[in-house]
């Protein structure tokens, strides 16, 4: 994850230690900081507009975190376990921020939840298209089509691509 904001740096996770470290890309690549988060981290994504990070976190607690890097607050975006329905699903497998929303994949729900950047609210979620109805739960990556607008989901154990309307 790279910076926006004219200052080059790397944020890189380190699940172990619950913690992301921030490198200086101008300066030999040094280490700069390491921002504690609390929760082991599988993938930073950066709000490039805000410049906060959505932290995604599958296996204690399968949550997304959204980290204030001004004020260092970490929040919680509501998930299935505190929010029922109205949050984003279960096991969160991958995350794309585009235009102001976030976009996150969940593997046990079988779905795409949209996130708005500043509420931090669900807009929705984008339904998989497929011939079939699948197990769910084989649902591993995605990847956006910015002009187009669409979205392809991998289901690998069944060797098939799902492709969902992003707009």
């Amino acid at each position: 994850c790279f910076s926006c904001f004219g200052l080059p740096q790397l944020y890189a996770t380190n699940t172990g230690d619950a913690s992301i470290s921030v490198f200086d890309l101008n300066n030999q690549n040094r280490k700069v900081k390491d921002i504690d988060v609390g929760t082991s981290v599988d993938e930073i994504v950066l709000d490039s507009k805000s410049g906060g990070l959505y932290i995604r976190n599958r296996l204690g607690g399968s949550a997304v975190f959204f980290y204030d890097p001004v004020n260092k607050y970490l929040s919680t975006i509501r998930n299935e376990n505190t929010a029922g329905s109205q949050g984003i699903g279960m096991w969160p497998t991958q995350t794309i921020y585009d235009d102001g929303n976030l976009y996150v994949l969940s593997h046990y729900a079988g779905r795409i939840d949209v996130v708005n950047a500043l509420t931090h609210k669900i807009n929705g979620s984008v339904l998989l298209k497929l011939s079939y109805k699948p197990r769910t739960d084989g649902i591993s990556t995605m990847v956006m089509d910015r002009t187009r607008r669409i979205i392809y989901a991998a289901f690998p154990e069944l060797g098939e691509i799902a492709v969902a309307d992003a707009t």
